[in-house]
């Protein structure tokens, strides 16, 4: 026979976890370096500059003059 700290510990604990679930979710936070980074990156798109910042990040990316991206463009 199971004591009674043990039902109630076994109790708690599943409802522990589902309790989470149905509680107020937390907002999401940018770090600083985050929030940096995504407005770097929203400007590079703004400004037509990320297609060619990712060719100076990856050499192998693809062609400026890429013939089928203008076509399907």
């Amino acid at each position: 026979m199971s004591s009674l700290f043990e039902v109630i510990v076994g109790k708690s604990i599943p409802e522990e976890g589902t309790s989470k679930c149905f509680t107020k979710r937390q907002q999401m936070q940018w770090s600083p370096k985050g929030a940096h980074l995504l407005l770097q990156m929203r400007t590079r798109i703004l400004n037509g500059e990320l297609e060619q910042t990712f060719r100076n990040w990856y050499p192998g990316f693809r062609a400026a003059n890429d013939e089928k991206l203008k076509k399907v463009a």
